[in-house]
């Protein structure tokens, strides 16, 4: 599943995305954040792709990069999974560089037009607005 906004384009993940998943998962937020995304090698990047993002079976899980379409950069990338309550967890991340852009609201949009009828509740910690 490929999804498309006015500025990006959400796609699946390819093991070819290890180096630059590996140097996304250095940034300090995302290791606070996301503990279990992060990659301690580009070894541990490919295995985790491969066991987690690969897998991923678009019914529970949604893991998509996000790329710019204009400049076709990857710009961060998406992970909602069912979690443990039976609500929806939203992992996102922009790196940096395109960060306040409104990138978040944007993929958000795209992503919820592909689950009509759904309900969705975001709670953002004070400390994790960006």
């Amino acid at each position: 599943m490929t999804i498309q906004t006015e500025r990006l384009r959400l796609r699946p993940f390819k093991i070819e995305d290890a180096n630059w998943y590996f140097k996304v998962t250095q940034e300090k937020a995302v290791r606070k954040y996301l503990p279990g995304a992060y990659a301690r090698s580009i070894n541990d990047s490919r295995s985790f792709i491969e066991q987690y993002y690969l897998k991923c079976d678009f019914v529970h899980d949604f893991c998509l990069v996000m790329e710019e379409k204009r400049s076709r950069e990857r710009i961060g990338f998406l992970d909602i999974t069912q979690g443990i309550t039976g609500m929806l967890e939203v992992a996102m991340l922009i790196i940096p560089e395109y960060r306040g852009n409104g990138y978040n609201y944007e993929a958000l949009n795209g992503f919820t037009k592909q689950v009509p009828n759904k309900v969705l509740r975001f709670i953002i910690k004070e400390d994790n607005k960006p």
